[in-house]
């Protein structure tokens, strides 16, 4: 059953020092603490063969359901409905998953791709297709110079191939296990190494590049770069790649999470360690590589260390998780907060985990077409820290309902998938307010053709029951 919770402000607990990934310092700082929302944990992920929600963020599909991945004995896909209903999609026995790591995607043909990091043939990895029926197919393996341990989600490039990184193999001069790769692969397979990092402009990327509104990927890697701790980078789809940023320690290290550009065209991102307490950071940075830290996470109240990306809700504002600390009573270190942010780096503690709630490890949030946030801890639950296989769980933030785009980038002509929640009977699509045709394919699904002088801007779907705006702007490719 549902576990529902009114959380008002917080209270701030003492600060205490952890020992995690690598050892920070402390210092209690009074965050923002919240107004009213609701927290309601969906479900506890049976101890069963469904195994764990490893860092695998919420994709919502054509259907209405959410989309994920697990890491339990060899991997599973699952499917949940908004009010936690789980059915298990795809179960591996024979080792072609391997623990697949990391948010699926969903492409213009209506198919979810996934990465697994130690799968394949020589076990260096591998990307596959998942069909909303349930079909699994395996579509490359890695061997190594190709790349090796893929992680992190994919994006979809202006050329509608697939873009994503594997933190090791490559470029065969960066000694040891590589330094990694940018790769893109094609909806039937055809793959192509984009970029070899060669640890002057970074090494070992944790997570995917991201889309910018230029066409051009941006993203990060958690060490090299001028002083080994990581750098940004921005990457031409012809592999051309310029390092933004460097970090160095006060500025934050080891970043593990891609990025989100926000509405006012920054990019924003965390790091899980150093910065001013040795907890990590949130900072912004200009595509052409003006950098600030946003704050700087204590390891008190407002918790410590981000490895999930951060997202942009319907307000403007960020949303994100991290995995330790935060004001829970008898859970520190492993159960972390979800905060709100916003671009000027006010932080915002909305509701610090549990045991019983999940925690550690937490995964991103993804903002739903109700305008709820969706989310999943990877430990923790009703049998507690110990045994617990994580959770499932929504916040409500009071926004009201909106479109999402699977893919929000196209020429003039293409056809756009828009996903919501109640689409049946809808009278008006526009682009940035130029009227487009469209077709209706169930209450969760349409699409709708990039009109002729539309420009980039948000899509807005005329229903019956109210009008719906896209939660991300959609970039008309020249």
């Amino acid at each position: 059953m549902a576990n529902k919770t009114k959380f008002g402000p917080t209270r701030h607990a003492l600060c205490s020092c952890i020992v995690l990934l690598l050892i920070g310092a402390g210092l209690c700082l009074n965050a923002v603490s919240s107004q009213a929302q609701t927290f309601t944990k969906l479900l506890d992920f049976p101890i069963s063969s469904l195994g764990e929600p490893l860092l695998a963020e919420l994709v919502q599909g054509s259907d209405g359901n959410f989309w994920g991945t697990t890491s339990g004995f060899n991997g599973s896909i699952f499917k949940m409905t908004p009010r936690g209903g789980l059915t298990t999609v795809y179960t591996d026995s024979t080792g072609q998953t391997r623990f697949p790591w990391g948010r699926l995607t969903l492409a213009p043909d209506g198919n979810f791709y996934g990465v697994s990091p130690l799968s394949g043939p020589s076990g260096l990895g591998s990307i596959f297709r998942i069909s909303p029926g349930g079909t699994y197919t395996d579509i490359h393996d890695f061997s190594g110079p190709d790349g090796a341990y893929p992680h992190g989600d994919m994006v979809v490039g202006w050329d509608n191939q697939i873009y994503g990184t594997t933190d090791g193999g490559g470029n065969p001069s960066c000694g040891g296990a590589g330094c990694g790769t940018v790769f893109k692969i094609s909806l039937n397979g055809s793959f192509a190494t984009v970029y070899s990092f060669d640890n002057t402009h970074g090494s070992a990327p944790l997570d995917n590049p991201i889309l910018g509104r230029d066409g051009n990927f941006y993203g990060t890697t958690s060490a090299g770069g001028a002083h080994l701790s990581g750098a940004i980078y921005r990457l031409t789809p012809a592999g051309k790649i310029t390092v933004l940023h460097s970090f160095g320690g006060p500025d934050g290290s080891t970043p593990w999470a891609k990025l989100v550009q926000g509405s006012d065209g920054k990019l924003y991102g965390s790091t899980p360690v150093a910065g001013a307490y040795g907890w990590g950071t949130i900072f912004s940075i200009t595509p052409r590589g003006a950098f600030a830290t946003i704050y700087n996470f204590t390891g008190g109240s407002d918790g410590s260390q981000v490895l999930a990306p951060i997202v942009q809700g319907t307000d403007g504002n960020l949303y994100g998780t991290n995995w330790a600390n935060g004001d829970s009573p008898g859970c520190s270190p492993l159960c972390g907060v979800l905060f709100q942010i916003t671009h000027q780096g006010k932080l915002t503690v909305l509701h610090s985990f549990s045991e019983s709630d999940g925690g550690g490890m937490n995964n991103s949030v993804v903002q739903g077409t109700d305008g709820k946030f969706y989310g999943t801890t990877s430990a923790c639950g009703s049998a507690g820290c110990g045994v617990g296989f994580g959770t499932a769980y929504t916040f409500d933030m009071g926004f009201g309902p909106l479109v999402t785009l699977p893919v929000s980038h196209g020429r003039v002509g293409f056809a756009v998938q828009i996903l919501g929640s109640s689409l049946k009977g809808t009278t008006h699509v526009t682009f940035h307010g130029t009227s487009a045709s469209f077709k209706v394919h169930s209450q969760f699904s349409m699409t709708a053709t990039v009109p002729a002088g539309a420009t980039s801007g948000p899509v807005v779907v005329s229903t019956p029951t109210g009008t719906l705006t896209s939660n991300s702007s959609f970039e008309v490719v020249p």
